[in-house]
């Protein structure tokens, strides 16, 4: 039961920050806070009928399918989305074409989250825990230790934050290079710090979280391929979290 549990943890972790980005961005879900409640229903939803039913043979297209479902209820019964989302949504005739999700529109919409939640109207704390809670799907209390902060203080920076971007008219994902450039600097703090917190883990100093390393190193890697944010101070980052990851399984049998 125990192994069961963790199993549906660690789905859950994976597809948090997917779903949530995707919501925004594809679906143009303009509130962060309502795709978080979205995302978290679906979660509600998993549990509910995987205990009884079992972990189905693909779980993240099972989550992915529930989300978009109750995206589309959302927007039937609050008429104020049914102008922006629920037309989208509906013009979406071949359903074959993108039934789960696909990776690529996922690494497009986290691409875009990223950048988005690091907007400079944010002061740069609440930018790192936008992006820690969305883009990684840290807890509160992993946010606040790896900040040094307190959950009370990382709550009300996360509502703030948040508010701040829905009276901005929502999402704006429609970036130019030239803001791009200029919000980058903080997106690689964003992602050595999610790094960092895998590499020397807050909640056990002797534990390696080797997932959260592998997913700062890979938001690096999508960086470095994409050709307008390919620069020196993105190969060098890479370079460094390159150099700690290597030395991970010499880390590991030391602590044992």
């Amino acid at each position: 039961m125990m192994k069961h549990e963790n199993d549906i943890a660690q789905i859950f972790k994976s597809e948090y920050s997917n779903l949530v980005a995707v919501l925004c961005h594809y679906y143009k879900v303009g509130d962060i806070q309502l795709a978080e409640d979205l995302v978290s229903e679906t979660f509600l939803k998993a549990m509910k009928t995987w205990s009884h039913n079992g972990i189905p043979d693909l779980p993240k297209a099972w989550l992915r399918k529930t989300a978009k479902n109750l995206l589309i209820d959302q927007s039937r019964r609050q008429k104020k989305y049914q102008k922006d989302i629920l037309p989208q949504i509906k013009d979406d005739k071949n359903e074959s074409e993108e039934p789960t999700m696909s990776d690529r529109i996922i690494e497009d919409s986290q691409l875009k989250m990223i950048f988005v939640v690091c907007d400079p109207k944010l002061n740069k704390e609440a930018q790192l825990c936008l992006a820690l809670r969305i883009l990684s799907g840290f807890s509160i209390d992993e946010i606040a230790k790896a900040l040094f902060s307190n959950k009370e203080s990382i709550n009300k920076k996360l509502f703030r934050a948040k508010k701040t971007l829905r009276l901005e008219n929502g999402l704006t994902s429609n970036l130019s290079e030239e803001e791009y450039a200029i919000r980058l600097d903080n997106v690689l703090r964003v992602i050595y710090l999610i790094f960092s917190e895998g590499y020397y883990s807050s909640i056990n100093e002797k534990s390696i979280r080797q997932e959260i390393c592998w997913e700062a190193m890979y938001l690096c890697k999508f960086l470095e391929g994409n050709s307008p944010f390919a620069n020196s101070k993105i190969h060098a980052l890479l370079a460094l979290m390159c150099f700690h990851a290597s030395r991970i399984d010499a880390r590991i049998i030391d602590s044992n």
